[in-house]
């Protein structure tokens, strides 16, 4: 997911597809008609900033998020924001558990041998009709088919809702149904988000929080601290570097996990950018400097320089993916930057090269990475780059767009499987934001897709990152790790490299420390 996440539904077949839009189509009208009984209303009550950030007696927490939600439409969401709030309300016949190891979920078990899955489905998580055991036919053996279950673009739509929503499902509270531990009861679009208790969610009495309030959206890191330090939110992620010092100072513990994301720089292969070029990007490649880029711009401790595609912790045969199968070894010479460089000139037939737009969010650390490189390139290469800042929305919609030459972009895995990162370049992935097209790299996310073998599969991983290297199709930045704080009443709240990045489903509150 990036910061999105669109999971490619190729390798199912249609029967495999119907079986489960059976499953959203079967939901039981009950779970509708009973919130509707509930009554929209509650979505007028609460909300806003809570007095303290928690309230035991009312088993309340408040928290804050960095961007607004695009949409939580799960089958077109893109986004971590979203994704976090998707599995908060909602879930699939898996899911992951707090330390990213799939459980049953709306499946209490499963089997899948060769191109037959079976479901077994809970009596009374209010998701068929009387039976409780859906089967998928699949057109090939698929070996990782039970991890994209629990993925939110397999969560289950109710087909007579999603349609009478007229376009708008997941726009608004009121144009979602819910089938996880909360329901959003209000949401006032670019301010707050309220989650209260779902009390017809199957394993409602795990669930002790009654309210998850998102009291505050907004990405200004120093607004957000000033709120953790005012007891009005019970934690901040994503610090940035400038920030630690000061929470160093309060005397806060600061914690840290790796959320799974990779970032790069992606370029654009549509016709009339020069990125098409393979000379321009191989000098662009050679010029990259991560190492300097982390350690000396972002100086961000989470962050570690990457050179993978892949996470670090990818497994491989025996160990970790990266030992078993390095990634071609790029170092930074900006002498044979300039070589490749003049060589792109004459096959452009160009005395000077058109400014490169490069197309990022308004968050800090976007901020500087795009104001360190265009310092660096007009320096080291006399390019100039055009710094095309947007909010999250809108940088979202410019990336589907095309409306780049360059571009900031993260990916978190949504599921277990090195395949989440290979096909993001495949040439039938709307992720694709630059529309990179190379049989090779198809052929191998194909044999990725269909095979069985793990080995063989792990080979194609393998061919994928050395094409797409030695192609210059990305410039690899970091692996990120996210630091945050957090009062020590609040308990249990799930942070994973693989799912929901942060989870407050399971979490709880203690009256002392």
């Amino acid at each position: 997911m990036a910061d999105g996440t669109v999971v490619n539904r190729d390798p199912i077949s249609r029967a495999a597809t119907r079986q489960l839009a059976w499953l959203a189509v079967a939901a039981v009208a009950t779970l509708a008609a009973l919130l509707a009984a509930l009554g929209w209303a509650a979505t007028l009550t609460g909300g806003g900033a809570a007095s303290q950030a928690l309230d035991f007696k009312s088993r309340t927490v408040t928290t804050s998020i960095r961007n607004e939600p695009p949409n939580l439409d799960t089958s077109r969401s893109q986004d971590t924001e979203s994704y976090n709030i998707q599995h908060t309300v909602m879930e699939g016949l898996l899911r992951y558990d707090v330390n990213s190891k799939l459980e049953p979920g709306v499946a209490e078990r499963w089997e899948i041998d060769g191109t037959h899955a079976t479901f077994w489905l809970r009596a009374n998580a209010m998701w068929s009709d009387g039976k409780h055991v859906l089967e998928v036919e699949l057109e090939n053996p698929i070996a990782y088919f039970d991890k994209m279950t629990a993925a939110q673009t397999y969560f289950p739509i109710r087909e007579d809702f999603f349609l009478s929503r007229n376009g708008r499902y997941g726009a608004d509270a009121a144009d979602l149904l819910y089938n996880g531990p909360f329901r959003i009861t209000r949401w006032v679009h670019g301010a707050s988000l309220r989650m209260e208790k779902n009390e017809l969610y199957w394993e409602k009495d795990s669930i002790w929080l009654n309210v998850i309030n998102i009291g505050y959206i907004t990405n200004d890191a120093v607004a957000r601290m000033n709120l953790f330090q005012d007891g009005r939110v019970a934690d901040v992620d994503y610090l940035p570097g400038e920030q630690l010092d000061q929470a160093l100072q309060q005397g806060w513990s600061l914690h840290r996990y790796y959320d799974g994301g990779i970032w790069w720089i992606e370029m654009n292969f549509r016709p009339g950018h020069i990125t098409t070029n393979y000379h321009f990007r191989r000098a662009l490649l050679l010029a990259n400097d991560p190492a300097e880029l982390v350690n000396k711009v972002l100086k961000m401790p989470s962050y570690t320089v990457t050179g993978s595609l892949y996470p670090s912790y990818t497994k491989g045969e025996h160990g970790r993916f990266r030992d078993e199968y390095p990634p071609p070894k790029v170092t930074t010479d900006l002498a044979a930057a300039r070589e490749e460089l003049e060589l792109a000139r004459r096959e452009l037939g160009v005395d000077t090269f058109p400014p490169l737009v490069f197309l990022v969010d308004d968050l800090p650390g976007a901020v500087r990475h795009s104001e360190y490189l265009q310092e660096y390139l007009r320096r080291n290469l006399g390019l100039e780059i055009r710094i095309d800042r947007q909010n999250f929305r809108q940088r979202i919609a410019k990336q589907d767009a095309g409306e780049f030459d360059l571009t900031l972009k993260g990916w978190s895995a949504d599921y277990d499987d090195p395949l989440s990162f290979a096909d993001l370049f495949s040439s039938w992935n709307p992720n694709n934001n630059g529309r990179y097209n190379n049989p090779a790299v198809d052929a191998q996310v194909r044999i990725a897709e269909r095979s069985v073998d793990q080995a063989e599969r792990l080979r194609a991983f393998a061919e994928v990152q050395r094409i797409l290297i030695e192609d210059a199709a990305l410039l690899l930045a970091y692996e990120r790790g996210v630091m945050y704080v957090q009062d020590p009443r609040l308990k249990n709240v799930a942070r994973r490299t693989i799912g929901p990045p942060t989870d407050y489903a399971r979490a709880y509150i203690t009256e002392e420390p």
